[in-house]
């Protein structure tokens, strides 16, 4: 049942006399027959060295958090993240836990669910037996998400948004007494900072489940304290579930769709967004392009080329929002991407400094003229560009 493989022989040849545990959901995932593509490892003993010498044995990049104790290896076998055992203490809720080393015991203990309290022993010639200190086993067999302790949430709120993850995730259910935990401390969301916020967005928005997850955070009572200018409809789950994000279109966020199908859906003032979640002035921009083109009511009246000129200022998510609202039924994706990607003027600037102008701001200024003339179809060849443009310098130049 236990992972042999090239990976976990030179893990036995580095820990030495130090514990080495398969810990949290790579157990869980192994438990239920899943694919288990990253491994999550627990060291009593000097995380740093340790991870040091694996990659170097493994010839691998590596991150570390020493802050947190811990140590991320990319590997040709996935992801290892391995962590110092250690115990956490929370200034206040929603803090970014102190840590310290500790025992492998107090480190299973401070977790989050049971399901993910449990640990197999790494052996110079194989594995222990399953150490089990909370009865997550029993947990995984009645498919429970079930949290650790009554104040779980109020150290850590992001746990709650894992919960509706692992929820739909696993096909499981939420504990009676942890259900009413959540419910109690849903407001401790308040506490988190913009980038923990902004991070939890995008780990819902990367799951195959969001549009179960989003009905679960509003009937689960914390719809209001995470996404509180949109305004929820039963409308949202079938919509979100039907969009499927476009194989093959590199660079694709789905974070930034689902923010812009939410904020469409519910006409939500993207305002609090920019300032809650420290969107970049690039994402600012288009946000608010995106939302300003798919509310305006009169776009498909307008001229083709004015048409393609706005949208090919928009992201590649806020053009796909817009596809799936007006041009599904007419195009598809690949053709529509096409379509407005290599739509272009006939002339560009390279043309202009031909007709003897330097770069700088009248050649910048001339350009944006022949743009706004070509969108308004007063001229369709590169001849009759070149012809306006001669027109324009001559104008514009003393």
């Amino acid at each position: 049942m236990w992972p042999e493989n090239p990976l976990i022989c030179q893990l036995r040849k580095l820990c030495g006399s130090s514990k080495l545990f398969l810990v949290g959901g790579s157990v869980r995932d192994l438990l239920e027959d899943r694919v288990m593509k990253d491994y999550d490892f627990l060291i009593e003993g000097d995380v740093f060295n340790f991870a040091l010498g694996l990659a170097a044995r493994l010839n691998c990049k590596m991150t570390l958090n020493r802050q947190l104790l811990t140590a991320s290896l990319e590997t040709k076998w996935g992801t290892v993240d391995i962590a110092c055992a250690r115990r956490e203490t929370y200034a206040y809720p929603g803090a970014l836990p102190s840590v310290s080393p500790a025992t492998w015991q107090e480190d299973l203990s401070r977790r989050d669910f049971t399901i993910n309290a449990l640990a197999v022993p790494l052996l110079k010639k194989g594995w222990g037996k399953l150490i089990d200190l909370s009865g997550g086993q029993k947990d995984i067999v009645g498919k429970l998400i079930r949290s650790m302790h009554e104040d779980s949430f109020q150290d850590d709120p992001t746990r709650m948004l894992r919960a509706l993850r692992l929820k739909n995730r696993l096909v499981y259910r939420v504990e009676e007494k942890t259900f009413r935990c959540m419910q109690r401390d849903w407001k401790y969301l308040d506490c988190l900072s913009s980038a923990r916020r902004f991070k939890e967005w995008v780990l819902l928005s990367a799951e195959a489940g969001l549009p179960e997850i989003l009905r679960d955070l509003y009937e689960f009572g914390g719809w209001t304290k995470f996404l509180p200018v949109i305004s929820y409809t039963p409308g949202m789950t079938k919509y979100l579930s039907e969009i499927r994000i476009p194989e093959k279109t590199s660079g694709f966020r789905p974070w930034f769709l689902y923010l812009l199908v939410l904020l469409t859906l519910s006409q939500g003032d993207p305002d609090y967004f920019i300032s809650a979640w420290e969107l970049s002035a690039k994402d600012v921009t288009g946000l608010t392009g995106t939302l300003n083109l798919v509310r305006q009511k009169n776009l498909q009246a307008l001229r083709k080329r004015e048409q393609l000129s706005k949208m090919r200022k928009l992201p590649l998510e806020g053009l796909y929002l817009l596809y799936r609202q007006l041009f599904v039924d007419q195009y598809t994706w690949d053709e529509f991407y096409r379509g407005v990607h290599f739509y272009k003027m006939p002339l560009d600037g390279q043309d202009l400094m031909l007709l003897g102008l330097e770069p700088g701001p009248l050649l910048g200024m001339i350009l944006e003229r022949l743009e706004d003339s070509y969108e308004k179809e007063k001229f369709d060849k590169k001849e009759e560009g070149i012809e306006l443009a001669k027109q324009l310098i001559k104008e514009e130049t003393p």
